[in-house]
């Protein structure tokens, strides 16, 4: 696991937490808070999952790519064959 699925997961935790807080009221309800929250971040991680970190690789691999010297020229000259 890299840093791109610990950074989400973060962020998944952080909005299931905001999520669960404006539907629920914590204080009486910790139970259902927390079954709710789960129910949030398994879902926000699944959207980032599909969404988001294969578009964050793809952005990674194209930035180690363009280190070398010929691609980096090559996507300067003529991006049609560099694609």
């Amino acid at each position: 696991m890299d840093w791109i699925e610990i950074a989400a997961a973060g962020i998944a935790g952080g909005l299931a937490a905001l999520a669960a807080y404006a539907f629920v009221d914590r204080k009486s309800r910790q139970g259902l808070y927390l079954i709710v929250m789960l129910i949030f971040f398994f879902f926000f991680q699944e959207l980032m999952k599909v969404y988001l970190i294969p578009r964050i690789h793809l952005w990674q691999e194209e930035k180690e790519i363009r280190t070398i010297a010929l691609y980096d020229e090559l996507a300067k000259t003529d991006p049609q064959i560099y694609q």
